[in-house]
Formats: structure tokens, C-alpha cells, sequence
């Protein structure tokens, strides 16, 4: 979801030819040879950034590959991976051997703002790119509680008796409460530890999340972005803060969130009721300057 939305949001760029691999592997010989040609690298999404980068599986920077891309990324949307302490010697060095010094990078939240900040670049908060599109939203003429909803559980972010008492809720809220994993390991997981009465377990993957978020259904559960994407299908939407991403993003945008000590009927019903895209803080300025930087960035 993230990629598409970067993709979609710098197709004016022409990211829609722009070669890309995963930040969750090493690239192979010939992406190393595209990325040391290159005279710019766009870090897009996801919990890129961490105080430990020699231990971050979310971006596989090794020192060869940090020569590679050295002083040509530039972030858009880039998140910090949980609260975390300041940047060791190695982060920092690493950070600044590999972000562009004269770009204007853009972060999805404050907290990652302070951080980048505070290691000397220039950063907007953006928000989220998967949110970006959210702006102008209109009201939905939906005026009761629907009587199905859509939930996700986290698989990294095992917790069967804090899922499981969310699960419980939801069966009592609504008729028919659909699970969906955003991956493979998230069916497991439900599998194993989370069978609740009332919970139909429909399949795994963006697709069926997708046929899932059909107008007139909620969504409620962990995953962030299967929350963002019900707000974009036109759904109400909340989700179970169970880590900083949500947390931020709430405080930053008001995007409905229920902590994980609060879960209760009342609190989620209240949080979907209140969960539409009306009303939310996407800041368009920031957006702009963020674009406006890049665009020069790209041409000089």
C-alpha cells in the first residue's frame, strides 16, 4: 500500500519508470550498479529509520551499500521504527554518509521529524503518502452502526490476549466481524491462538482486503494501513494502537485510535462512529513544500 501510494503521489516525476527493489534484502549485483549510477535515490515508507541501524531488518544498509547511495537519498514518508533512544555513533554516521545533505526530506510523523532533525537535515511532516489522498474527503450518508466489520491482528505484534478480547468485542458489536490477514504468518497466528465464536476467517493479502471493504462495512484491528485503506474505500475506520505508528499518526492527523489498555465495547463502537476521513488534519502545506523541494531536487 505504501509503495503504491509513493508511486502513485511522484508518477508526475516519472517514478511510473523509476527501477525499485525492497529495502528488506540486499539488493543484488546489478541493483548495486543501478543505485551507484544514479544520481538520486527516493527512501519511500515503512519504519526505515532506527537509532540501531546495524539491526535494522527493515532497511539492509550494509557499509558497501551505504557507499553505494552515499548523500543521495532523499525520504518521503519514512517513519522511526518504535521510540527509541538517540542514534548511536554508528546510526548517525550511517544516516548522514547516506541522505542527501541539501534535500528537504519528508517524514510521515513529529516523533520522526525530531529525529531527523536533530541529526541536521531539513524535514517536513508530510504524514503518511497513504494519506495524502484522503484530503477533502466527503461525509458518508451511512447513519448506524453496520452490522459487519472488517478486523486484522499483527503477527510480529503477538498479544493473543489483548486480540483476543478485541475479537470478543467486535462479535458483540456486530453480526458478522470478517478476519482478514495483510500476510500469511497473520493466518497463522489467528489460527493458533485467536479462534473466537462469531469471527469468520475470509483469506490473506491486499486483494481480499480489498473485496472486504465494500460500502456500509467498519474496520477495526491492528494494522494501520488496512485502517487507511478502509478510510480511502469510503468505510469508517479505527485501529488498535499497538505501536508508535498509529499513535503518532493519531496524534498528528486525528485518525481514530483506541489503546490497547482501553479496549471495551463502548470505546471501539465510539472510535468507529467517529472513524470517517471527514475532518482529518492531512497537511497539504507541508505536502507542498515537500513536492515543490523534490521537484527542484530532481532538476538540478
Amino acid at each position: 500500500m505504501i509503495t503504491q501510494a509513493i508511486r502513485r503521489e511522484l508518477v508526475e516525476f516519472g517514478s511510473d519508470q523509476w527501477p525499485s527493489y525492497s529495502t528488506h534484502r540486499h539488493p543484488s549485483l546489478g541493483e548495486v550498479l543501478q543505485l551507484r549510477r544514479a544520481d538520486l535515490l527516493v527512501a519511500g515508507g515503512s519504519n526505515m529509520l532506527k537509532s540501531r541501524m546495524e539491526i535494522n531488518r527493515q532497511w539492509l544498509v550494509t557499509p558497501d551499500l551505504a557507499w553505494s547511495m552515499r548523500r543521495k537519498i532523499v525520504l518521503c514518508g519514512v517513519g522511526w521504527w518504535q521510540y527509541q533512544d538517540d542514534p548511536n555513533g554508528y546510526s548517525r554516521a550511517l544516516l548522514k554518509r547516506i541522505l542527501d545533505p541539501s534535500a528537504l526530506h519528508s517524514v510521515r510523523d513529529s516523533y520522526t521529524e525530531e529525529k531527523v532533525r536533530r541529526l541536521g537535515f531539513e524535514v517536513v511532516n508530510t504524514g503518511c503518502p497513504t494519506m495524502w489522498s484522503l484530503a477533502g474527503s466527503s461525509a458518508s450518508s451511512v447513519t448506524s452502526r453496520p452490522d459487519t466489520v472488517v478486523t486484522t491482528v499483527t503477527d510480529y505484534n503477538r498479544d493473543p490476549a489483548r486480540d483476543v478480547s478485541m475479537l470478543r468485542s467486535l462479535a458483540r458489536l456486530y453480526e458478522r466481524v470478517l478476519f482478514v490477514g495483510m500476510a500469511e504468518q497473520d493466518l497463522v497466528y489467528y489460527r493458533s491462538d485467536l479462534q473466537v465464536e462469531g469471527v469468520t476467517e475470509v483469506g490473506w493479502g491486499l486483494d481480499t482486503l480489498n473485496s472486504c471493504l465494500t460500502p456500509g462495512v467498519d474496520y477495526f484491528g491492528t494494522r494501520l494501513h488496512a485502517g487507511v485503506r478502509a478510510l480511502q474505500r469510503g468505510c469508517s475506520a479505527a485501529v488498535l494502537a499497538i505501536d508508535n505508528r498509529a499513535r503518532e499518526i493519531s496524534r498528528d492527523t486525528g485518525l481514530q485510535v483506541v489503546m490497547p489498555d482501553g479496549i471495551t465495547d463502548r470505546a471501539i463502537a465510539q472510535a468507529v462512529v467517529a472513524g470517517t476521513a471527514v475532518g482529518l488534519r492531512i497537511p497539504l502545506q507541508q505536502i507542498a513544500m515537500w513536492r515543490e523541494a523534490f521537484w527542484r531536487r530532481l532538476n538540478a
